[in-house]
């Protein structure tokens, strides 16, 4: 009676010691980065990798960046390699100084960072617009298709700098980038897309 007993209390605890919990995603990493309260998350999952990210909501309306403030985190990016098991944190970031911006994308598990670019001068402005969405839609017009075409020939973010003046008199320093659509260009899961970033006077 006594091994009955302890035979299955033996299995009891082998059967709890089997099963395996796995970590929430999007709580891994908002611990890992607890500013990023309130951040859109997303995941992706095919035979290669897991992504998940985290993305500043301020980009879907495009970014207002006043002299006072010298960085603006844009995404978090976790990718898991599915061959490999590696585990990699990526940070795409906009960093200002002065009148001039760049965007600098940061490998945060090894301290490394993959691209420190610069965003180009913009060129002064002659038509006025009503607004200043209306000037941004306008430059998209004419010439976000070519943008987009080198982005995903070169798998490299594309830069436009422009200066939207309204009717109204004042200016703004637009700063645009154009990430690589391409499945094949891995910037896709670092960087967001469609970025609008005005440079406040």
């Amino acid at each position: 009676m006594i091994r009955r007993s302890t035979f299955a209390l033996f299995v009891l605890i082998l059967a709890g010691s089997c099963k395996t919990s796995y970590p929430d995603p999007r709580q891994d990493l908002v611990t890992s980065f607890p500013q990023t309260s309130g951040y859109v998350f997303e995941t992706r999952d095919d035979d290669a990798a897991t992504v998940t990210t985290l993305t500043n909501p301020a980009v879907r309306g495009g970014i207002r960046i006043d002299r006072t403030t010298a960085n603006v985190p844009l995404r978090y990016t976790r990718i898991r390699d599915k061959k490999t098991g590696v585990t990699t944190t990526y940070r795409s970031e906009i960093l200002r100084s002065g009148s001039s911006a760049r965007l600098v994308v940061t490998d945060v598990t090894n301290n490394h960072v993959l691209d420190d670019l610069v965003f180009p001068d913009f060129s002064p402005a002659e038509p006025r617009f009503p607004s200043l969405e209306a000037c941004i839609a306008d430059f998209n017009c004419l010439n976000k298709g070519r943008l987009e075409c080198e982005a995903n020939r070169t798998c490299k973010p594309q830069f436009a700098a422009l200066t939207c003046c309204l009717t109204d008199g004042t200016c703004f320093s637009v700063h645009m980038i154009y990430p690589p659509t391409s499945i094949r260009c891995q910037l896709r899961d670092l960087v967001p897309a469609d970025l609008e970033l005005v440079l406040a006077p």
